[in-house]
């Protein structure tokens, strides 16, 4: 299901204002990995209560970006590219997989679905304002092919995987430089047949891997 265009910022809760900004603090160096967040300090700088900087951390913990220990508080995590390369190698193994299976079921009607969430993702990537709306567009994108895969298994794996590749992206790849309508190109190779379908998602996910862990991967 498509995700809305997120709201001005006068419209978001505490909570969702909180934790945009200490991801984005994270994601540009300017809270770096090790750094302790503890609730007080953090509620004072931010001019918020503790419990909302509590949910904001509970929040950046679900993608990945900080680490909480009971009775000592959360730290932002360093980014252990092993760790980062073997999701990507699971997320290229689930989706590949996702892509084939949605290729072999893909019907008139889903098909045209698929088409609108693809244009929205490169729409949004090539105007490249509305970059938290594109992440999510993205991640929408990718779980309605394992949905359309009819294998529930497949999307259960990746809905939590997704949001914390997509979350890295964004600290290596922050303008979203991707080839022009790429998300256009997985659904048209997914009505040429499955293994079509399979290699061109391959070869998206790889781009993917390449922007987080260098050329040389």
């Amino acid at each position: 299901m498509m995700t809305d265009v997120q709201p001005p910022s006068s419209f978001l809760t505490k909570s969702r204002q909180t934790f945009l900004e200490l991801r984005s603090q994270i994601l540009d160096g300017r809270i770096p990995p090790g750094t302790r967040l503890t609730l007080r300090p953090v509620a004072k700088q931010l001019g918020v209560g503790m419990n909302v900087v509590g949910e904001a951390l509970r929040a950046l913990e679900h993608e990945g970006l900080v680490e909480v220990e009971p009775r000592v508080g959360a730290r932002v995590r360093s980014r252990d590219l092993a760790a980062i390369r073997a999701e990507f190698i699971l997320r290229l193994a689930l989706e590949c997989e996702a892509a084939r299976q949605c290729a072999a079921r893909l019907e008139i009607g889903s098909l045209r679905a698929l088409e609108k969430l693809a244009k929205r993702v490169d729409a949004l990537v090539a105007e490249g304002g509305d970059l938290e709306s594109a992440r999510q567009a993205d991640i929408d994108f990718h779980l309605a092919v394992a949905r359309l895969s009819e294998v529930p298994t497949l999307e259960a794996a990746l809905a939590p995987l997704l949001p914390r590749l997509v979350v890295l992206d964004q600290a290596v790849n922050p303008a979203l430089e991707f080839p022009a309508a790429s998300h256009e190109r997985l659904v048209q190779a997914m009505q040429k047949s499955e293994d079509a379908a399979a290699e061109a998602m391959r070869e998206h996910i790889l781009d993917a891997m390449h922007w987080a862990l260098g050329a040389g991967f």
